[in-house]
């Protein structure tokens, strides 16, 4: 059985785009250990764990249309600055205790 992956990756000076969207049978994320990552889109997967991503070297994740539900860690990674969701996810977190983080609803 094979399976048709539609990613995106842009090198840039410093670091790297990675456009994982759409993707739904992506369930590890071992290759992107260690790279600095300025924009990791996961759009409209099926990733429910957040464990998978909390390691990651990430400035800004798109995770509308997932089914990422501990926000916490998403949120508590060193490195995120921008993070966008869908317009109801998440609808009573309080994002105060994050100043760092800019979240922003499409």
């Amino acid at each position: 059985h094979i399976t048709k992956w539609n990613i995106k990756i842009e090198n840039l000076a410093h670091g790297y785009n990675i456009d994982l969207s759409n993707n739904p049978y992506i369930s590890s994320f071992e290759a992107l250990h260690g790279l600095p990552i300025n924009k990791l889109n996961l759009q409209n997967s099926l990733i429910k764990d957040a464990e998978l991503i909390n390691n990651l070297i990430v400035k800004e994740i798109d995770m509308r249309k997932t089914n990422i539900r501990k926000l916490g860690l998403i949120l508590s990674m060193n490195d995120l600055r921008f993070l966008t969701l869908s317009q109801n996810d998440h609808i009573n977190w309080n994002f105060k205790h994050y100043p760092r983080v800019s979240v922003s609803r499409k």
